[in-house]
């Protein structure tokens, strides 16, 4: 399936039936340009959806209460801004598989208290990470598996070099056409 098309369904999908997704893809795919343009879409259509997007990457290192904080407070402010989406890229970072015991066990508790939000908010949420084998088990087990709260498992094969260099030319476009308008 194409980006764009996969875009479409994702839209819909956020918009109208409040799921959770769960976008994997390796370096290089277009990840995090996939769920901006996402965002725009679902910022700018008919029925306005508010959208969030932290970069779990800068988290990486935090504690597991700060990182838990962070999620409950941006969460608890979605769900008063309905409707609205939540953009975690880089998810992985966050989780590490192996790791020291102490930190495993704090981020059982991240975990723990994302996936109970996940199952009880009206807010869409699109958790994006490099390949399900790189999430924390406890977390693939609660979300995937056991009593799955994730809707939809995407899969971004790679750029080809045509498709990069055409959408980077095409927002190029897009970018001079506005500011040609912009400046008449």
């Amino acid at each position: 399936m194409s980006h764009s098309k996969m875009l479409s369904e994702l839209d819909k999908i956020c918009r109208n039936e409040k799921q959770h997704v769960l976008v994997l893809g390796g370096n290089g795919s277009g990840k995090t340009t996939f769920i901006k343009k996402l965002a725009r879409r679902l910022s700018y259509n008919s029925s306005v959806t508010f959208c969030k997007l932290i970069p779990c990457a800068l988290l990486k290192g935090r504690s597991a209460d700060i990182i838990e904080k962070l999620l409950n407070d941006t969460m608890t402010e979605l769900e008063v801004k309905k409707p609205s989406c939540l953009f975690l890229d880089d998810f992985d970072v966050i989780l590490p598989q192996i790791d020291q015991e102490q930190r495993h066990l704090a981020m059982e508790k991240v975990v723990s208290v994302l996936s109970q939000k996940l199952r009880t908010t009206g807010v869409s949420v699109v958790l994006v990470a490099q390949r399900l084998s790189s999430l924390n088990d406890g977390f693939v087990e609660q979300v995937m598996r056991a009593r799955p709260i994730v809707s939809r498992k995407i899969e971004l094969g790679p750029l080809t070099k045509y498709y990069a260099s055409y959408y980077s030319e095409k927002v190029w476009k897009e970018k001079n056409t506005w500011l040609a308008k912009e400046n008449k």
